[in-house]
């Protein structure tokens, strides 16, 4: 749906911020009054709700001059799933776009700044026990959105997975701080972020386990996270905070998780455009625990520093600088060096032919849109199947590779292994 206001947001808007929130609030049924409430004590820009349990699609007005959007199942269906989008009065003429794509998913378009579009996707993904089939079609549908799309993503909702902590398998999608457990839904979670460009927001920031997990169930004793934010790499630097908050109420055994940002105030000129990536030298120091290369790297640093003049009258700053100078020649000389690009993906099993394939995939999920019949179907699922594979056998092969360098790695630089052990001390606590 289109608006008819196009704005763009210059200059500060009341003072602060971007706040957004996400909540599932099981079943908005009688509770409208109560969620608007809370909504304006906690001062929330954007506020994503699911399982509203609420039929059809509607946008209404609420006092105050708050939107609400509404995307359910349709009214002939049993009442279930259903998500939807609070938004400040403030801010709803900021809104550009917005598209209730399903019971599931809904997508909201800002306009904070010429040539600075930001889309919020609210979700609500399938429990964990659902058929594959159905979280399949789930991904694939969120999937086929994210690539419609031009322009920053943040992603609010109950996914309904565990992602567990930062791993070999998760790279630098997580970040240190989560919870132990990780389950097929958060496997997904975490593919899908990796293949986005995403990050878990939730792990990034430390705190309390009561503001951690994002539902209890006391009387079980059961507690998780499984209400996310997500937002592609470039905002991570705007924000500020995500945290669980546990005093707003609403009959639910899931806590409000509210995100923090630095979004939506700079000045046109203060926003910071899309950077290339940033890759850096680095020296392999590690080389040096060889004794041979140990010995080589001092004789080379005694060269250089026979090179240089004697002149007595050099300050201590200038005589450091050329000291390190020396060092840093030595090491490239001796260790060589390495490029690390800051911007390039850690996850080491993936690779240019699983890139490939899940373009494949895309092509041919898309394919089936334009005319869905059971022939463009079956080309979907092999694709689909194709890339389980490819990342099965990529993933096995990494490990394999890993295991060797470990190995060697005992040997040649026992620090890193020791490093290594400690993360894996983490992993093995992950899955008890």
């Amino acid at each position: 749906m289109e608006l008819g206001i196009k704005r763009t947001l210059k200059g500060n808007l009341n003072g602060k911020g971007l706040t957004f929130g996400t909540w599932n609030i099981r079943s908005i049924n009688d509770k409208e009054g109560e969620l608007i409430k809370e909504f304006e004590n906690i001062d929330l820009d954007i506020l994503a709700i699911t399982e509203t349990k609420k039929k059809g699609k509607q946008t209404v007005e609420l006092q105050n001059g708050h939107i609400m959007i509404l995307s359910g199942v349709q009214n002939e269906k049993r009442a279930q799933a259903g998500v939807g989008c609070i938004i400040k009065s403030t801010l709803a003429k900021f809104v550009t776009k917005w598209d209730t794509i399903s019971e599931r998913i809904i997508m909201v378009q800002l306009r904070l700044e010429d040539k600075n579009t930001i889309h919020i996707l609210i979700l609500y993904g399938p429990n964990e026990d659902e058929k594959a089939e159905v979280k399949d079609k789930f991904w694939d549908e969120v999937t086929e959105v994210v690539d419609s799309l031009n322009g920053d993503i943040i992603v609010l909702g109950d996914l309904n997975g565990r992602v567990g902590i930062q791993d070999y398998e998760s790279g630098d999608v997580i970040g240190k701080n989560g919870e132990a457990i990780r389950n097929n839904n958060g496997t997904r979670i975490i593919e899908f972020c990796i293949q986005n460009d995403l990050l878990i927001m939730n792990t990034f920031f430390r705190h309390k386990e009561i503001h951690q997990y994002t539902r209890e169930v006391k009387n079980r004793n059961e507690k998780s996270i499984i209400d996310y934010v997500l937002v592609c790499k470039r905002l991570r630097r705007y924000i500020k905070d995500v945290r669980v908050k546990r005093g707003p109420e609403i009959n639910s055994d899931h806590y409000l998780v509210l995100a923090k940002t630095k979004l939506g105030f700079q000045k046109p000129d203060q926003i910071e455009r899309r950077r290339s990536s940033v890759t850096r030298e680095v020296v392999r120091s590690y080389r040096l625990n060889n004794r041979n290369t140990a010995m080589s790297y001092r004789r080379r640093i005694q060269e250089l520093i026979e090179t240089q003049p004697a002149n007595e009258e050099q300050d201590l700053e200038i005589m450091w600088e050329n000291f390190k100078f020396i060092l840093l020649k030595a090491g490239k000389e001796i260790c060589g060096t390495t490029k690390i690009n800051k911007n390039k993906r850690q996850t080491a099993w993936w690779n240019d032919d699983i890139k490939h394939e899940i373009k494949m995939k895309k092509a041919a999920w898309k394919n089936y849109l334009c005319g869905r019949n059971m022939d463009k179907y079956e080309v979907y699922k092999k694709h689909r199947e194709r890339v389980k594979q490819l990342v099965m056998l990529s993933k096995k092969k990494s490990l394999e590779e890993f295991g060797r360098k470990i190995e060697h790695d005992f040997h040649a630089n026992k620090k890193l292994f020791y490093k290594v052990l400690k993360i894996f001390d983490a992993i093995t606590k992950t899955h008890r």
